[in-house]
């Protein structure tokens, strides 16, 4: 197993994948344990939609 960054994944899937399907892509490696997404990737991910974070 090679840990590499959420970013580092992400730049991958974007660099191959043009489709809707990378923002679901990235978001599923953003799930993962040890991988938490910055405020600024959930609103990229999330779009417009309202973000709400657990306290």
């Amino acid at each position: 197993m090679r840990l590499i960054s959420a970013d580092a994944a992400k730049e991958i899937i974007c660099k191959y994948e043009n489709r809707a399907i990378q923002k679901t892509m990235v978001f599923e490696i953003e799930k993962l344990n040890g991988c938490q997404a910055t405020e600024e990737q959930l609103i990229e991910i999330c779009g417009n939609e309202p973000i709400k974070f657990e306290d």
